[in-house]
């Protein structure tokens, strides 16, 4: 590519990077439905806008992955930015185990 087209889509905005592009069109789209209604929990089919609630769900899988140490295109100023937002990471309550039940039955009894 010459250096002629390159300027020339720079001066129209292009974007060079298309999955950091529609990362940040999906955050846009995030505010916008905080702004309308005051929390960033979207529920798992949320048709006026489909393409948003499977992308919070991939941002809390990539984030499980960051944590753990494992390959993820989540990163930390990723993370800080929906943080920000007060995005929730864990939306479903954590189950206790039946070990945990056991013991918690077992320290009551005593």
């Amino acid at each position: 590519m010459t250096e002629d087209r390159i300027i020339a889509l720079n001066s129209l905005g292009f974007s060079w990077n298309s999955h950091e592009a529609v990362w940040e069109e999906r955050l846009a789209e995030l505010k916008m439905f905080r702004r309308n209604h005051g929390h960033c929990n979207i529920p798992s089919i949320y048709e006026p806008n489909q393409k948003l609630s499977t992308w919070c769900k991939c941002q809390r899988r990539q984030h499980k992955l960051l944590i753990a140490g494992k390959r993820s295109n989540m990163t930390w100023p990723r993370v800080a930015r929906l943080e920000e937002l007060g995005f929730v990471w864990e939306i479903r309550p954590q189950v206790p185990s039946t070990e945990s039940v056991a013991e918690a039955i077992h320290h009551f009894l005593e």
